[in-house]
């Protein structure tokens, strides 16, 4: 019986992870597809991507299908940097005032550490929320996989009512 070869479906000739995020064989190959009027079997051989490292990686995806005709194809994997952002970068606020830092994590921890410089200024817990203590300037730093962002917060005396502190003299 005569039989083709399996044809790939909407090939993406590149594909993008981010470091340390390997995907699962399963996972990598479910992101293409072949046709054919057989059952087809796709299998990617990412054997020479490092996902611990930055760069441009070539790998081979492979459709097989019931009759054993194979078709093979490279792709180019990239490894990217992991990143972190945060929602605001900077802000002014008075003592005893809270505010709440957004961290966007792209990478294997998904969980930003929160950190403050000078926690007599102001203090950070765990998800994210600021609180003012004191006049002065702290930098709150966000960190996950390697990489930090920064929050520039200044904090102001409240104001003081004008009238109890004048003092008449004479």
């Amino acid at each position: 019986i005569y039989t083709t070869k399996p044809k790939f479906k909407d090939f993406k000739e590149e594909v993008e992870f981010i470091r340390d995020c390997k995907p699962s064989a399963e996972e990598f190959s479910k992101m293409f597809t072949a046709d054919d009027l057989d059952t087809t079997t796709v299998t990617v051989d990412d054997s020479k991507v490092d996902y611990a490292k930055e760069g441009e990686y070539t790998a081979t995806v492979k459709a097989i299908d019931g009759s054993k005709n194979e078709i093979t194809q490279d792709i180019k994997v990239k490894i990217t940097a992991p990143t972190i952002k945060l929602d605001k970068s900077k802000d002014t606020v008075y003592e005893g005032e809270s505010l709440v830092l957004k961290a966007e994590v792209k990478g294997k921890d998904t969980k930003a550490v929160f950190k403050s410089s000078d926690e007599k200024v102001a203090t950070v817990d765990s998800n994210g929320k600021v609180k003012a203590k004191d006049s002065g300037k702290a930098t709150i730093t966000a960190t996950a996989n390697g990489v930090d962002a920064k929050f520039e917060l200044t904090v102001k005396s409240k104001p003081k009512n004008s009238r109890s502190e004048e003092r008449r003299v004479g």
